[in-house]
């Protein structure tokens, strides 16, 4: 089986990512996976946004809209014209168990 995930490495040398996965480690005595990482970036996306526009719902989703690169730690994401999200995806297996990035 290979199918595609979100692109984040917890062990990727980004000083973002390092900090990131430093902080969760210590809390929860486990690496971040890419739901932790995802959870995060997104909190940190609209709270970067309201620092920008403030807390009106309109001018937050016009911020989203045009939020463009913005440097998270599952990679950098962008919003298209609809709202969707834009960010980098592996491809993954299954081996001995465990999810594992697809090697050719």
């Amino acid at each position: 089986m290979i199918f595609t995930a979100p692109a984040f490495d917890p062990n990727q040398a980004n000083d973002l990512v390092q900090k990131f996965t430093k902080a969760y480690k210590q809390k929860y005595n486990e690496l971040p996976d890419f739901i932790a990482a995802n959870g995060y970036d997104g909190v940190m996306v609209v709270y970067d946004v309201i620092e920008k526009y403030g807390y009106d719902s309109e001018k937050i989703q016009n911020g989203l809209y045009a939020t463009k690169n913005y440097h998270g730690v599952g990679g950098n994401l962008s919003f298209d014209e609809f709202g969707e999200v834009q960010k980098p995806v592996m491809l993954k297996t299954v081996k001995n168990g465990q999810f594992v990035k697809y090697e050719e």
